[in-house]
């Protein structure tokens, strides 16, 4: 009976040795990121982020330019989502696009965004959700957590929304889920989603002084 209990004690200390060594290679090579779906570059979180990009691609692509004229950005988000496809943009396509003349244009699909009402938006969102695209979630998360596009404020239901984007792989939703449960004091639930953020590619979590 000992020798049972000493031998499945060994294997559950070999089992948590493999999962620490599993996380140590995550976090030191973690899975690449959702590219920008028209420069393909990784997507930066913050824009302060964009110099982990190597110096002879960034003075070749869109981002160079959006940084050089906007430094007061540094610590911004560098996507843009659009809702009539679903797409994240980086900020260096969408101020490329711009001053190209297409104001009020989306850059992926080419589609009018000025002219859009709360409620066409919203309905946007909600396909996207329905087809399970953890982005969309995100957004309409966002919208339920801060009251904004007609929506009431519903914390519950914000939690909810990221939590399902955190199951399909979103490292933004995790890193949203930390800064909730940080709010709250829960530094438990804090520390578990910081981590699968940093696992999951996050750039802002993977320098969080956990």
């Amino acid at each position: 009976m000992v020798g049972s209990i000493g031998c499945y004690l060994l294997l559950v200390l070999l089992s948590h040795d493999r999962v620490k060594r599993m996380m140590v290679a995550l976090l030191k090579d973690p899975p690449a990121k959702e590219d920008c779906p028209i420069c393909f570059l990784p997507m930066t979180v913050r824009f302060i982020c964009c110099i982990s990009l190597p110096p002879a691609t960034i003075i070749s692509v869109p981002i160079n330019d959006f940084a050089i004229a906007n430094t007061e950005l540094v610590n911004e988000d560098m996507e843009v989502y659009y809702s009539c496809c679903g797409k994240s943009i980086c900020e260096g396509c969408v101020h490329s696009f711009a001053m190209s003349g297409n104001n009020g244009k989306c850059p992926f699909c080419n589609s009018d965004v000025n002219n859009k009402t709360h409620e066409d938006v919203l309905e946007q969102i909600m396909k996207r959700v329905a087809a399970n695209d953890a982005t969309s979630m995100n957004m309409l998360a966002g919208y339920y957590y801060h009251g904004k596009l007609g929506l009431l404020r519903d914390q519950a239901k914000a939690e909810e929304l990221y939590a399902r984007a955190a199951e399909l792989g979103s490292s933004q939703a995790h890193y949203l889920l930390a800064d909730v449960y940080c709010q709250r004091g829960d530094w438990k639930k804090t520390k578990f989603h910081l981590e699968a953020a940093a696992m999951a590619g996050h750039e802002v979590a993977r320098n969080q002084p956990w």
